[in-house]
């Protein structure tokens, strides 16, 4: 999965200098439209078959590292002014990357959960194995369980999984606003640095 992912990297990367780069480093085009312009063209192919990976924490981070690149790029703030990655993801208005994948991958469910019953995606969803056992010693995380493991960080409970996505509707609101609620690192990140401020401020 990490080597499928520093592809998506370097077709990021690759999309960047062939494609928006015209767009984003002309001085004449709005803020507003060099962000739509990287969610449209450069995150779309970030991210391209997303709702089916099975992401680790390394892999988080490589995603995260390329996005962040990009927005302090296309906002023009250089990594000498000091600001923090929460600073820049409220400046240009856009969510973290893991949220916006965990998002697609919600939906990505939700859209197998309201499948009819003969489809194979379904199929292959709440199947199980006939016979066989997984490897001990750590085995490989499976993509049901990602979605389990993620949908309790975001204080869902993965029982209410079935009942909740058969509104589209609601679906898509309810995951997306319990995403928001994801990101420890960047909750994490914000308290560190408001005791940082209180402590020079006392000082």
């Amino acid at each position: 999965m990490y080597v499928c992912v520093c592809v998506c990297v370097c077709q990021g990367w690759r999309c960047i200098r062939q494609t928006a780069t015209p767009s984003l480093g002309k001085h004449s085009v709005a803020f507003s439209a060099k962000i739509a312009v990287y969610q449209a063209v450069v995150l779309s192919t970030l991210l391209y078959g997303c709702q089916s990976w099975v992401l680790y924490r390394r892999s988080v981070r490589r995603l995260a590292e390329f996005h962040m690149r990009c927005l302090r790029r296309i906002a023009g703030i250089k990594w000498q002014d000091r600001v923090p990655n929460t600073e820049v993801l409220r400046l240009c208005g856009i969510s973290g990357i893991e949220a916006v994948s965990l998002t697609a991958q919600f939906r990505w469910v939700g859209h197998i959960i309201r499948m009819d019953d003969n489809r194979i995606p379904k199929h292959i969803f709440f199947g199980q194995l006939s016979s066989g056992k997984r490897p001990p010693c750590g085995p490989l995380r499976r993509y049901k369980h990602t979605v389990k493991v993620n949908m309790k960080r975001c204080g869902l409970q993965p029982k209410t999984l079935t009942t909740a996505t058969l509104d589209r509707a609601y679906g898509h609101s309810l995951f997306s606003n319990f995403v928001c609620l994801l990101l420890p690192t960047v909750l994490a990140g914000k308290a560190k640095q408001s005791v940082t401020s209180v402590c020079l401020s006392v000082c």
